[in-house]
């Protein structure tokens, strides 16, 4: 949100991703996770977290996430 005005406008977009589910229909799944400021992130931000639901729980276990990304605050 290079504005600061909280809405995402395309022009803000640096990168896009498709989460597909999987052919044995595994559900894919996103976490996402507050990220403080510090070494990941110098201002904050999220941590972004996606892959299938291998086991059918409902949530994204550590083995299940196949990318994750930090999306970082532009202060």
């Amino acid at each position: 949100d290079d504005d600061n005005d909280g809405t995402l406008a395309a022009g803000e977009v640096d990168d896009t991703f498709y989460v597909c589910n999987g052919e044995d229909g595994a559900e894919s799944l996103t976490k996402l996770t507050a990220e403080p400021a510090g070494a990941n992130c110098t201002n904050g931000g999220v941590y972004i977290e996606t892959g299938l639901d291998l086991n059918d729980d409902g949530n994204l276990d550590v083995g299940e996430v196949e990318y994750s990304e930090y999306v970082c605050d532009g202060l």
